[in-house]
């Protein structure tokens, strides 16, 4: 019984340890809810040109419809998004 609590708390602190918080280095953060506010506190708002809010696959008004020629989202200031590493999750 000892040597189970041991392995399975061995293995709850690595997990404990390899966790990350995903919020650290985080730039900007979108959940297209019918805006294009950064939501992470860091004010890197977007503006759209030719998009339109439109409904997701669940029906909510959660992404935006490009026309396909000239559409296109601007962040408002796009300094911190030029790194030489980034990772973008849509």
């Amino acid at each position: 019984m000892k040597r189970t609590l041991l392995l399975l708390y061995s293995a709850l602190l690595s997990v404990a340890i390899s966790a990350q918080n995903l919020n650290d280095s985080l730039v900007a953060e979108f959940n297209f809810n019918g805006n294009m506010d950064d939501v992470s506190g860091n004010g890197y708002h977007l503006t759209g040109s030719n998009v339109t809010p439109t409904l997701d696959r669940n029906g909510n008004l959660s992404a935006y419809l490009f026309n396909g020629s000239n559409s296109f989202m601007k962040a408002s200031n796009p300094n911190p998004f030029y790194n030489d590493q980034y990772t973008i999750s849509v």
